[in-house]
């Protein structure tokens, strides 16, 4: 077990980089969760009232931040994982939120 001072993104990273994946099967799967939180957080703006502006720039920064992360990993080779992976991991995303969200 992790210690649980790490936060949830290094303990990704943790388990993925002990997996024997190549640095360009790492990457790919690095990109799937910046993606994912890029679109969570796109949601979240739609959602916000046009005049909450305050909010509004937090949560454009945070989208910011991931945008960066996800071009990062593709400067690292990140390619595209194919259509099965994707929608395996869209899954367990939802099964993930749904959870913490009743807990």
């Amino acid at each position: 077990m992790l210690p649980p001072e790490r936060t949830p993104r290094q303990r990704i990273i943790d388990l993925i980089t002990r997996t024997r994946l190549s640095s360009h099967q790492l990457a790919q799967m690095l990109d799937i969760p910046e993606r994912q939180v890029e679109e969570h957080l796109a949601g979240h703006l739609t959602a916000l009232p046009e005049d909450d502006h305050r909010t509004r720039a937090v949560v454009e920064a945070m989208r910011a931040v991931e945008a960066r992360h996800r071009e990062s990993a593709l400067r690292l080779g990140a390619a595209e994982l194919p259509a099965p992976v994707k929608r395996a991991m869209r899954l367990a995303s939802k099964v993930m939120t749904t959870v913490a969200y009743r807990v």
